[in-house]
């Protein structure tokens, strides 16, 4: 059984509720029956805790969780440690960045790429520099997993969170800005969610290089990926590239988007870059 706690004994109250509500001044934005809902709930909880003055029992107290076992079967660690020993056999020598990486995506993205970067230039440098590198040698696999974060604008005439993808999505788009601008060759770093579903999206995530963004004569394609960034719209972008359906003609190294539909776990993300 994988779900959210299901188990778990609820400690939260009404009231801790409503202070949400009040810190992010909610009250106007949320549907009236949600509020209304709120509004009962915690009057129901002030004349319970007025009737039970003497009652200390938590709901982790209740007798139903007397019964309740937890037992981890699966985390990020496992899935990084996976992904670890797949590199292995492909021939690259892995390196575990961590578990518990968060931040903003876009920044996270570009430290992996300055990584690459660094691993590269060591192709040329005196053995004596190598003495403390992550590796000796190329093919790199550098591996992380964890959650990262994407901080959403907010269109203050209308009020509207603009912008469509997710934090895997959000994190290959600037890798892949990173990449061209840095014209690394022979990288590619794929980022996705575990459970196959990142963002509101029919995708896990994105995979890309330096040649996602395709240079024109206008720059029309490194524009639109700036916007994309800039407006949190990675999904259309990388849709746009191709769309990674069964009927898309274009192979499949020219589609960003990685759809593995849902995979029936969720042990948060993991990013991997490849270096030759």
């Amino acid at each position: 059984l994988i779900a959210s706690g299901p188990t778990v004994p609820d400690t939260s109250t009404p009231k801790d509720a409503m202070e949400i509500v009040q810190r992010y001044q909610l009250q106007d934005k949320l549907p009236n029956r949600v509020m209304s809902l709120l509004l009962e709930l915690l009057e129901e909880q002030q004349e319970q805790d007025e009737n039970d003055n003497d009652n200390n029992d938590s709901p982790a107290d209740h007798p139903v969780f007397g019964h309740a076992q937890t037992v981890l079967v699966g985390n990020n660690a496992l899935a990084v440690q996976a992904a670890a020993l797949q590199a292995k056999e492909l021939g690259y020598h892995p390196i575990i960045l961590g578990t518990q990486i968060e931040g903003e995506a876009k920044e996270i993205a570009k430290m992996y790429t300055r990584m690459a970067l660094h691993l590269k230039q060591q192709e040329d440098a005196e053995e004596s520099t190598l003495l403390y590198s992550m590796a000796p040698s190329l093919p790199v696999a550098l591996i992380a997993g964890g959650e990262t974060t994407v901080s959403l604008n907010e269109d203050a005439s209308s009020g509207i969170i603009i912008g469509k993808g997710g934090r895997n999505q959000e994190l290959a788009l600037s890798a892949a800005l990173e990449l061209h601008s840095l014209g690394l060759q022979n990288v590619v770093l794929a980022s996705a969610g575990t459970d196959g579903t990142d963002g509101p999206t029919d995708a896990a995530g994105a995979m890309v290089d330096a040649h996602t963004i395709v240079l024109d004569e206008n720059e029309t394609l490194l524009k639109e990926a700036r916007r994309a960034l800039t407006n949190h719209d990675a999904y259309p972008f990388f849709d746009a590239l191709g769309n990674g359906n069964d009927n898309d003609e274009s192979p499949p190294e020219d589609r960003p988007l990685i759809k593995t539909g849902p995979t029936g776990t969720n042990v948060a993300d993991v990013c991997v870059t490849l270096i030759r």
